[in-house]
């Protein structure tokens, strides 16, 4: 029983080194928050075409122009 604990104390120090060099390292940090912003940018923009290219353009574009007024 001891050894067993023993192997699991060791395999979670282990993990946790890992996982404490995988994310503290800022290298490439800056390129994935690009990513992130892109990723959700290309999303809004996809979104945005479907409403506006279907039924809802009447709709939103007399939203807008009521919130202009």
């Amino acid at each position: 029983m001891k050894n067993l604990k023993n192997k699991l104390n060791e395999a979670s120090i282990r993990m946790y080194v890992a996982y404490k060099n995988i994310f503290s390292s800022k290298k490439g940090s800056s390129t994935v928050e690009y990513v992130i912003v892109l990723a959700a940018a290309a999303a809004f923009a996809g979104v945005l075409a479907t409403v506006l290219s279907g039924e809802a353009k009447g709709y939103i574009t007399k939203k807008i122009s009521e919130a202009l007024k």
